[in-house]
Order: structure tokens, then sequence, then C-alpha cells
């Protein structure tokens, strides 16, 4: 489900496009969505479940096993920290997609604000998670959670 979860939060990447200025390279693959004046590759799908439903399945293996720790959820916010800032410049060298407008300090035309809004919003996601798993009851959650 954590995997699931993070595919569909792909569909909110053409509001972050425009929020965040990113304009995609014209691509001759299917669209995972197009909206907003953007059109954004299938690709991104993997990605998102991979980032999102990551940071999701660690913080909920972490909570099963009682082993969750406030310095556990910063070294996973540092580990995305890190893996964003590796593949996002990666990217934009390959002409994926550029950032245009006014954003600060950079890193090979990545701006570096981003990085840590987008691993706090993985984070985030998977607080909630945690959180919210002593109202979930039935069928919402695993048998090893009840």
């Amino acid at each position: 489900m954590c995997v699931l979860g993070g595919a569909l939060t792909a569909y909110i990447e053409p509001l972050i496009d425009v929020t965040c200025q990113v304009i995609w390279a014209t691509h001759r693959q299917p669209a995972s969505i197009a909206a907003f004046g953007r059109v954004v590759p299938i690709w991104t799908l993997g990605c998102y479940a991979y980032l999102m439903g990551f940071s999701g399945i660690m913080i909920w293996y972490w909570n099963e096993r009682g082993t969750i720790t406030t310095r556990k959820i910063l070294a996973l916010f540092a580990i995305m920290l890190v893996g964003i800032n590796a593949l996002e410049p990666i990217g934009i060298w390959l002409n994926l997609w550029r950032y245009t407008g006014q954003h600060g300090v950079r890193f090979f035309g990545y701006p570096m604000w981003y990085s840590t809004m987008f691993a706090a919003v993985f984070v985030m996601a998977s607080a909630i998670a945690y959180r919210t798993k002593p109202y979930l009851h039935g069928w919402r959650v695993s048998r090893s959670c009840s």
C-alpha cells in the first residue's frame, strides 16, 4: 500500500511543476498526467512509488518492530536529502527538465531549498501514517498492525 500510495502522489507533479517553475523537455513517451500546461512522463510514477513508498515502508517497519526513534527518522530525512540532491542534477544535466525563475542557491541548476522541502514531504507522509495507525481498524490495516 505504501508503494501504491507513493505512485499516486505522482499525480500532483503538474501542480508542483507550476509552483516551482519546472519545465519538462519535449518527450515522445507516454504521459502519466497532463495538466496546467505540463506533460509529465510516465517514468515519474516509478520514481514517486520508490521514493514515497520507501519512506512510508521504513516508518511502518520501524513502528511495527517498536524500534522507531527520532534518530532513525532524521537519518531517513538525511538519506532522502542525499538521494534527491544526487538524482535531480543528473536529470537537469540530461535535459529531462529544468527549473526556471529565481530559486536562490543552485547546485548544478538544482534549487537547494527544493530538496529540503521534498525530503520533508516524504517524512511527513510517513509520520502521518504512523500517527493515524491507532485510529485505523479492520480492512484499513494489515493483520500484523491490529
